[in-house]
């Protein structure tokens, strides 16, 4: 390594690049580039580089400096703000007018206000030139029209200071690192207040074309009542398509925004719902954009402006999908590999899906037909579950997928939560599609389950072939479920039929034996002729109260 001929100290709060073009100036370089090259065998790197590459560079260079001293953070939170760090140069030019060098504090792009003149910070000088990190700019002023900082300060005028700012400069060092991460994320809620996705955080500087106001109305979601009403009531409105599948997809936004959080908010103490935010039809701004290429290439497809930033307010992750309905991402990625979530709006990365939510509302309203009272919670169905080997969350997939008629609670705060359905619709639908998908085959003990029959009795049926076998070589015995369907569909077991419908073994073969009928296999197997079928229903009442499945010898 080089070893300069100059070495200086920087100053207390001084940012690393204001640092590195006093070095050169002092060791008589021309531009700051030259004192790159002593460093290039190492890194090559420019002013413009990344804020840990040029603190890296300094350190490297002058061995009595320590990086976390050009730090405008603590350590913790450095490379994960260095997103919120300007790159170019930001001044005060009152306090310019006193001092030869910049800020640290300066470079954050959200403190948009010197604490001590109370004046914008600015980017370029009042000829509308943006500043060079230059000697110039250190020493003097202006180096494109040579304006001091005596003539560039007489053209700012003292402004009320920003809360957020005032905020800002209150904080202990330490804690400035979670104050900037909450702001940044309220604002990116400012630039797009309806979206689903809330993602790409690091991007935003990308979204924004004034800080100053932006971060004000960020601050204002954080802290303001009024704020927080005006966004509730308007997603309300704007997103009122979303109570399909429950109020929590309404205000999801706000859910989002208030799980990122570490501060105490107002916001966070805000539970939203349509008793306390009526919709109400005000348009909040936004950004055209998001911070995400691939979903801002996406939106371009569409006819016009309106229909792209709709599309961008209902993009959806499988991540974002899982939080929004509080359901687990291996549910989330089965359900994303169904039609009702493909549309031409669908992005495929090499990392991610991002779907347009609306296709899957849609399906939810064309399915949501039920009459409540005659539905049950997935969670009343667990024996039935259990005999399937089903989860509550493999079960609403089976009933989303196969479009079955259901009603959905809007009350409830997940998708499992919410989904009431018939139960002699599931049980039909288990009874027959499920059974019959290609390839489904179960061990005895769940078709013993299934079929509600002891497993000697299964295996007798599979020998007897009325069970189907998937390897009849196999000491591990296996059975299709097609022919477990076709079982329960053309035979029934009076043990089961008893257990299901509350009525006693004894009344079944008593009225069987009057009537000449005749078991078919072993004496509790008999054939569903219509003339069985009708006795078994005249034995049925139906204001008996069901009781539980009898436990089964198997």
């Amino acid at each position: 390594m080089y070893e300069l001929m100059t070495q200086i100290l920087p100053n207390n709060n001084e940012s690393a690049r204001s640092y590195l073009v006093r070095l050169s100036a002092e060791n008589d370089y021309i531009e700051v580039k030259q004192l790159f090259s002593h460093y290039r065998n190492i890194k090559v790197i420019n002013i413009a580089s990344s804020e840990s590459s040029i603190i890296e560079c300094v350190c490297n260079l002058v061995d009595t400096v320590e990086d976390a001293s050009f730090w405008p953070v603590s350590d913790e939170q450095q490379e994960h703000l260095s997103y919120l760090i300007d790159r170019h140069p930001v001044a005060c030019p009152m306090c310019m007018r006193d001092q030869n060098y910049l800020v640290k504090d300066w470079q954050l792009m959200p403190i948009t206000h010197c604490a001590k003149h109370q004046i914008k910070l600015i980017n370029k000088c009042s000829c509308g030139e943006k500043f060079d990190w230059d000697s110039t700019l250190i020493e003097y002023g202006c180096s494109k029209c040579l304006s001091s900082w005596d003539d560039i300060a007489n053209h700012c005028q003292v402004e009320i200071m920003p809360e957020h700012v005032l905020h800002f400069h209150s904080l202990g060092f330490e804690e400035r690192a979670s104050f900037l991460e909450d702001l940044a994320e309220s604002i990116y809620r400012v630039l797009r207040p309806y979206d689903s996705l809330h993602n790409k955080i690091k991007l935003l500087p990308t979204m924004v074309d004034s800080w100053s106001d932006t971060a004000k109305q960020g601050y204002a979601l954080l802290t303001d009542i009024n704020a927080i009403n005006t966004w509730c009531q308007s997603l309300a409105s704007v997103r009122h398509q979303y109570k399909a599948v429950g109020e929590r997809a309404v205000y999801f936004p706000v859910y989002e925004l208030q799980k990122r959080l570490q501060g105490n908010w107002l916001i966070k103490g805000v539970k939203p719902n349509y008793v306390s935010f009526a919709p109400k039809n005000e348009l909040l701004n936004e950004s055209t954009i998001s911070p995400c290429r691939i979903r801002n290439e996406s939106a371009k497809k569409e006819l016009n402006d309106e229909l792209a930033n709709e599309q961008l307010r209902h993009h959806l992750d499988p991540i974002g999908f899982a939080e929004m309905f509080n359901c687990g991402i291996a549910l989330t990625r089965k359900l994303f590999k169904l039609e009702c979530f493909k549309n031409t709006n669908s992005i495929n990365s090499r990392r991610n899906t991002i779907i347009d939510i609306r296709l899957f509302m849609s399906s939810i309203r064309t399915c949501d037909t039920e009459v409540p009272e005659n539905t049950v919670y997935l969670s009343e169905l667990e024996e039935l579950m259990s005999n399937y080997l089903l989860s509550d969350e493999l079960l609403a997939f089976e009933i989303i997928a196969a479009r079955l008629p259901l009603h959905i609670d809007k009350t409830k705060n997940s998708l499992i939560d919410s989904i009431k359905i018939n139960e002699k619709v599931i049980i039909n639908f288990l009874e027959t599609e499920y059974l019959k998908k290609f390839g489904a085959n179960f061990t005895k003990v769940t078709t013993a389950k299934i079929i509600g029959i002891s497993r000697t009795l299964v295996g007798q049926l599979g020998k007897a072939g009325i069970l189907v076998e998937l390897d009849p070589s196999s000491d591990s015995k296996r059975y299709t479920g097609r022919s477990i369907a076709n079982f329960l569909a053309n035979y029934e077991c009076i043990d089961r039929w008893g257990a299901i419908h509350n009525v006693d073994l004894y009344t079944i073969m008593l009225a069987l034996i009057r009537n000449k009928i005749d078991p078919i296999f072993e004496t509790s197997i008999y054939k569903k002729t219509p003339k069985f079928v009708s006795i078994l229903n005249n034995l049925y009442h139906p204001s008996c109260q069901k009781r539980k499945q009898l436990s089964l010898q198997i």
